[in-house]
């Protein structure tokens, strides 16, 4: 039993067409949909933060800043000259 072109054409036709082919189609999508956006979200929560360029502390006013040597002595800390003692 062959088929001719427009034989085949039709049923294709009818098919794509169908209530249930349309409606799994719209499932499908709105599904994906929903994947792609969770995941786009969760990429961008769990990203890195931006740092701020240009803003620092301003000295005290009681006597500036010291530098301190870090772990590997290159002395880029700094200790607040303040009466207390503490580490900023």
């Amino acid at each position: 039993m062959e088929m001719s072109f427009s034989e085949l054409s039709d049923l294709l036709k009818a098919v794509v067409l169908s209530p249930e082919v349309i409606g799994t189609t719209v499932v499908l999508l709105l599904f994906l949909n929903l994947v792609f956006y969770t995941v786009s979200y969760r990429k961008r929560a769990g990203g890195k933060k931006k740092r701020r360029k240009g803003i620092s502390r301003a000295p005290s006013a009681s006597g500036g800043s010291a530098s301190i040597p870090d772990h590997d002595g290159e002395g880029y800390g700094s200790v607040s000259a303040g009466g207390d003692g503490s580490i900023l």
